[in-house]
C-alpha cells in the first residue's frame, strides 16, 4: 500500500512539474521558484523531468519499496522451501541409517 501511495504521489508531482516546466502552472508557483523558460520540445522536457529533484525523490522512494517487496518475497519463498529441505534431510538421515 505504501508503494501504491508513493506511485500516486509520483504521478501527482509529475503533473505539477510538467505544468511548471511548460509554463502552465499558476503565477504563485513561479514567485516561489522562478523558471524563466517555457520548455516546448519533448526531449528537453524529458531531460528537465529526469533531472527534477522532487520527482527523483519520489521515484527513489518507489524503488526503495520495490526492493523491500522483493526482499520479503524472497524470504517467504525461502521459508516455504524450507519444508522440502527438512523432508529431504530426514530422508537422507533415514537412508544413512539403513531405513527404506
Amino acid at each position: 500500500m505504501l508503494r501504491e501511495k508513493a506511485r500516486e504521489t509520483y504521478n501527482r508531482v509529475r503533473l505539477e512539474r510538467y505544468n511548471y516546466y511548460t509554463g502552465k502552472a499558476s503565477a504563485e508557483v513561479y514567485v516561489e521558484e522562478p523558471f524563466p523558460y517555457k520548455v516546448r520540445d519533448k526531449e528537453a522536457l524529458q531531460r528537465y523531468m529526469d533531472a527534477d529533484e522532487r520527482l527523483n525523490k519520489v521515484d527513489l522512494k518507489i524503488r526503495y519499496y520495490d526492493v523491500e517487496l522483493k526482499f520479503l518475497e524472497e524470504i517467504i519463498k525461502t521459508i516455504s522451501n524450507r519444508t522440502f529441505q527438512i523432508k529431504n534431510a530426514i530422508e537422507w538421515n533415514k537412508f544413512q541409517a539403513g531405513y527404506n
